[in-house]
């Protein structure tokens, strides 16, 4: 079973690919969007500027922010 917990190897693989995407001008994200098991990840390559403007985009559908609660963009 591979160690999926911040030090195991798939961690150490995973971050290295998503620094070199963030080296290269790319964020982490999905097509539906960040999820849980990218939080990480997204905190640490995601500047606090596009976080900033991805809450602005989620605000106006989900003014009380009760929608997907725990999620990356609160």
């Amino acid at each position: 079973m591979m160690d999926l917990h911040k030090g195991g190897v798939l961690w150490e693989v995973k971050d290295a690919i998503y620094a070199e995407g963030a080296r290269l001008g790319g964020i982490v994200t999905a097509e539906h969007g960040v999820g849980r098991s990218r939080q990480p990840y997204f905190d640490r390559y995601t500047d606090e500027t596009a976080k900033r403007l991805m809450r602005g985009i989620k605000n106006p559908f989900d003014p009380n922010n009760i929608l997907n609660p725990g999620a990356a963009i609160t």
